[in-house]
């Protein structure tokens, strides 16, 4: 992954900006809620892909 997005990316991730939203992620990924909901998309993507096999 070194292409323009890459670099982007890698831009985004370090500024102060980046970084705000990368807490607000680890924030509204660490409510049960949220996990719960994860864990049930996450169900239906790996029976979607057995399903196709």
């Amino acid at each position: 992954m070194s292409g323009p997005m890459s670099r982007r990316i890698k831009g985004l991730l370090s500024s102060s900006q980046g970084r705000d939203l990368m807490q607000g992620g680890r924030r509204h990924a660490a409510k049960p809620d949220t996990r719960h909901k994860l864990q049930q998309l996450m169900a239906g993507v790996a029976g979607w892909s057995s399903r196709r096999r």
